[in-house]
């Protein structure tokens, strides 16, 4: 299967499944950074294909099998104040499933980890409530999974087409 990466950074998720799955993976990944993709051309060179794009202005053709987006929903750097961080998310999974052929695949910060006894955690990631991202997704998309069960810190959402 093929995927594109929505904030890739330098590129880096391609070397790791390479290096833990021993196979080479067909895959495109896309920053708003430059600085980052700089940094990935540079380290890289011509090994990993990234690019950079804003995700909400990708070309309609731009496809993969699946779309990736590994904790890049976990800060904010679009500076668009009229979006809520949960409609941003949102808008996000919505563009993601838009360029992918067969699902999508999202590692999020969850609001679990914040105890009755510590409420003002200020830990700088947006923390995500997984029962409202759940019941957002099987509403909008129907074939959704939620996986908390590796860590109370984190979740992936998986979005089936």
């Amino acid at each position: 299967d093929s995927v594109l990466d929505f904030g890739c950074a330098r590129g880096d998720f391609k070397l790791f499944h390479a290096d833990e799955y021993d196979f080479e993976l067909d895959y495109i990944g896309i920053d708003m950074n430059e600085n980052l993709i700089n940094a990935g051309k540079e380290v890289y060179e011509d090994r990993i294909d990234i690019r950079q794009y804003d995700w909400f202005a990708l070309p309609k053709d731009l496809k993969q099998d699946w779309s990736i987006n590994i904790g890049s929903c976990n800060l904010r750097y679009d500076a668009d104040t009229t979006k809520t961080d949960s409609d941003y998310l949102q808008s996000t999974i919505d563009k993601m499933y838009s360029h992918a052929n067969k699902g999508i695949i999202v590692l999020l910060t969850s609001v679990i980890m914040l105890t009755s006894s510590i409420t003002d955690i200020d830990d700088g990631l947006i923390n995500h409530d997984p029962g409202l991202v759940l019941n957002w997704a099987q509403k909008e998309f129907g074939n959704v999974a939620l996986d908390h069960s590796f860590s109370k810190d984190l979740f992936i959402l998986v979005i089936y087409k």
